[in-house]
């Protein structure tokens, strides 16, 4: 399995080869790689490479399945692919799946592929691997990339594809704004009405019962509207 992307859209491609076949066709690809090479990449081929290559990976007989995903965030994108991939490599009886490996994204491929395999009872093992470790990635890369490109090179691809799905964006969460909760300090000074005139007509602060002296504390602020805290209830006038 290999993937590819092209604009907005993100490929996977798989390619199905027979147990009896691995070697042969192993031996194949690496005969494709020219001097100085270590692997065939499509993206860093020309164009008579790219020719040669799909021609001769059409007489290999293989067969392979094409998953896409319109979505900005590779992540997110290969994620609903692999999961989406999971019941149609059952339904195929597939016993073994090869990835390529991607240090920043193998983790997340496993916790994927172990979650599908949990909910639709898969049986296949899976593994990472570098792609000069196996050169058959480099078929569904060079499907991937001739698919995605479109024009001729989807031409030249087509016969090797035996199945194309398109996966739904996955859904992005939204961000919220904090929501800010001013202060009604007209509200307040309302409620704390019945404090300010005790204070006036007693010289007596309503919740310590202690006189003022003249001098304002806490709770005379709040009683006289200048500090935005809001209390269960107002006291009622009380004598010192």
């Amino acid at each position: 399995m290999d993937e590819s992307r092209r604009g907005a859209t993100y490929l996977i491609a798989v390619t199905l080869v027979r147990s009896r076949d691995l070697d042969a066709m192993r031996s194949v690809m690496r005969g494709l790689v020219k001097r100085g090479q270590r692997r065939i990449h499509f993206n860093d081929e020309g164009d008579r490479q790219r020719k040669e290559v799909l021609a001769q990976i059409s007489t290999l007989g293989v067969r392979a399945h094409v998953w896409t995903c319109k979505h900005n965030n590779d992540a997110s994108a290969r994620s609903a692919c692999l999961f989406d991939m999971i019941p149609r490599l059952v339904d195929l009886d597939v016993s073994r799946l090869v990835l390529e490996s991607c240090q920043h994204q193998d983790a997340a491929d496993r916790r994927v592929l172990a979650s599908g395999i949990r909910k639709f009872g898969g049986t296949f093992t899976y593994e990472h691997l570098k792609p000069v470790e196996d050169p058959l990635l480099w078929i569904s890369d060079a499907i991937a990339w001739s698919y995605g490109a479109g024009g001729d090179w989807r031409r030249r691809a087509v016969d090797l594809i035996e199945e194309v799905s398109a996966q739904k964006a996955p859904r992005q969460r939204e961000t919220r704004q904090p929501v800010v909760r001013r202060v009604n300090r007209v509200h307040f000074r309302l409620l704390l009405e019945p404090a300010r005139r005790t204070i006036a007509a007693t010289g007596c602060n309503p919740w310590t019962r202690r006189p003022t002296n003249g001098r304002r504390t806490w709770h005379d602020h709040v009683a006289w509207g200048l500090w935005p805290v809001q209390r269960s209830g107002v006291p009622a006038s009380a004598p010192c």
